[in-house]
Parts: structure tokens; C-alpha cells; sequence
């Protein structure tokens, strides 16, 4: 699985390399680059080591859309004009790596961070967010022999099985379940099906994922084709909000019949990246994951969160 997250700065107060590691190390960490380079031009993989180990993540610039510009600066991040994707592959020092290099651009550029869509973390916010990461990363690492983020992920899974469903919360569009066991999820993305309906939210998650797949691959080069297509996009993303904002009032009314009355008789991680759960009612539950950018399923388990992506 890979999961996608950008931090969002103004192009003129993009750190130096050097300035990066610096910072790093003054936060107890010795991160080391390859050699010496150029956030507008070695886009691609970025080979890393951390305290001696080799790790690396995915490193791309674009340009930030209508929806992200005006939510940051309603958050209070004004004058911002570029965005940096980071892309781990579901390695958990990878996880370590990306997100302190990412508080790192956070803290310098006096920008901000985005993970999940609504969330934008400036230095202090971003510090925590890290810290979680980080916390993950060490446990992930000592739970097993690999690092790869998928068995964790089916091993929490196995361990809700038979938990209650305490409640739910909902921000934003995202859908999200609270259990017994003192795991969640949550996701922007999800259905939930019963013999009598059949709700399915996913036209918002779909729209953002169009409108931040063309972001990517336009490369920060806004065109008038790619200004009318994001134009479109956003009118898209407006309806699909509604929609969707409609059909989570639906699964609120029942989701608050099933708390403390139902509980879980099996979870399963699927190959499409997706998570079934099902309850003892003969519920399913699914959250999906659509594109890697900020439309992640959030597991959050007794010792931290493990977000995954498509």
C-alpha cells in the first residue's frame, strides 16, 4: 500500500537540503541525503538514510488547487503556492523518514502540512503528527520481523473481531466507527449495506481524486485546459459534496440504533486496499481507499494510526 502526504509552502521559502538535515538532527534524528539537491528538479525517489539505515520516499511538486488554498488560508496559512507530495510504499521506516522530513519542510517554510482532507497542521500540530508517526513506525518495526505496513494491518484487524461498536464520528465527509477493543476507523470513502438498503458515499472521494490526480500529473503547470478542467472539478466536488453529505445523515440514524448493541463477527483487508467489516446484525461496513493523496482509511489502534492508501 502506499500513502501520500503534502506539505504546502510558498515557493520562495522552499529550505535547502542543508537546512533540512540541520533541523533534523536538532530534532534527535541523523537523516542523511545522497548527495545534494534540487526540489524543482531530482523529483522522483529520494534515497534517505536514517540513523545508518537506508530508506527513501517519493518526492513530486505540483501546484496547489482552488479547494486546499482557500482551506488553509481559512485555517490561517495565507499565502501559499506550492505543494510537495511525499509517497511512502507501506514501510514502516519509511513512515519514520517521510514524516520527519516533512516536519522538517513544515517547521522552515512556515507552511503548513495536510494528511487527511480538512486538516491543515502548521508547526506545532505538525510535531505532534510526526511524533504519532514515529511512535507507529517503532511499534510496527517491533511487532514484526518485516516492515511492511499490510500484515499490521490485518493483525489489528483480527483483533476487533468480536469488539462492540461503541459509536461513530463524522468529520467533514469522512465515515468512522468506534469499537470496544479501543480501535477506530474511518475513511471519506465508505458504504454500508443491510437486506432492506444500501448506502454508498463515495462520489466525493472520487471527484478529489480526479481533481489531485490531474494536479500531479500537470506538474505544477496550471494551463488554461488544466484551469478548465479544475474548474469543472470543483463544481463536481460541490455536488458530490452534497450527495454525500446527505447519504451520511442516512447512515448516522442507523448507526446510532446499532451502538452498544452489535458487534463485530469478522474484518477482512482486501486486495482492492479496502476494509469489510461485518456485523452481528448481518451489516457490512466498507471503507475504501480512492487514489493515494489524502483519501486514506485511518485504523487508529490502542497504540497508534496506521493510514492506509491506495
Amino acid at each position: 500500500m502506499s500513502h501520500t502526504f503534502k506539505v504546502l509552502l510558498n515557493k520562495k521559502q522552499v529550505p535547502s537540503s542543508q537546512d533540512i538535515l540541520s533541523w533534523c538532527q536538532s530534532f534527535g534524528y541523523c537523516v542523511e541525503f545522497e548527495s545534494e539537491w534540487d526540489f524543482y528538479q531530482d523529483l522522483g525517489y529520494l534515497p534517505v538514510k536514517i540513523d545508518g539505515e537506508e530508506s527513501g520516499f517519493d518526492l513530486e511538486v505540483g501546484g496547489i488547487s482552488k479547494h486546499d488554498k482557500s482551506l488553509a488560508s481559512k485555517a490561517g496559512y495565507k499565502g501559499l503556492n506550492t505543494e510537495l507530495l511525499i509517497t511512502i510504499y507501506g514501510d514502516w521506516l519509511e513512515l519514520k523518514v517521510a514524516s520527519i522530513v516533512g516536519l522538517a519542510l513544515t517547521v522552515l517554510s512556515e507552511g503548513c502540512l495536510t494528511d487527511e482532507d480538512g486538516e491543515y497542521l502548521g508547526s506545532d500540530d505538525a510535531k505532534q503528527w510526526a511524533l504519532e508517526n514515529i511512535n507507529s513506525s517503532q511499534q510496527g518495526t517491533k511487532g514484526s520481523d518485516k516492515r511492511d505496513m499490510s500484515n499490521d494491518v490485518q493483525r489489528e484487524l483480527e483483533l476487533i473481531v468480536g469488539a462492540e461498536i461503541n459509536g461513530f464520528v463524522t468529520d467533514e465527509q469522512r465515515l468512522g466507527i468506534s469499537l470496544s477493543s479501543g480501535h477506530s476507523l474511518s475513511s471519506l470513502a465508505w458504504s454500508i449495506s443491510t437486506d432492506a438498503v444500501s448506502i454508498n458515499a463515495v462520489n466525493y472521494a472520487k471527484a478529489r481524486a480526479e481533481q489531485l490526480k490531474l494536479l500531479e500529473t500537470s506538474q505544477g503547470e496550471i494551463t488554461d485546459s488544466v484551469r478548465k478542467q479544475l474548474t469543472a472539478l470543483e463544481e463536481e466536488l460541490y455536488k458530490a459534496g452534497e450527495v454525500d453529505e446527505e447519504l451520511m445523515t442516512r447512515a448516522k440514524l442507523l448507526l446510532g440504533k446499532w451502538a452498544g448493541k452489535v458487534s463485530v463477527t469478522s474484518a477482512s483487508y482486501t486486495s482492492n486496499q479496502s476494509i469489510e467489516i461485518m456485523l452481528s446484525n448481518h451489516v457490512a461496513i466498507v471503507f475504501y481507499c480512492y487514489g493515494d493523496l489524502m483519501l486514506a482509511i485511518t485504523l487508529t489502534t490502542p497504540s497508534g494510526a496506521i493510514k492506509i492508501d491506495a
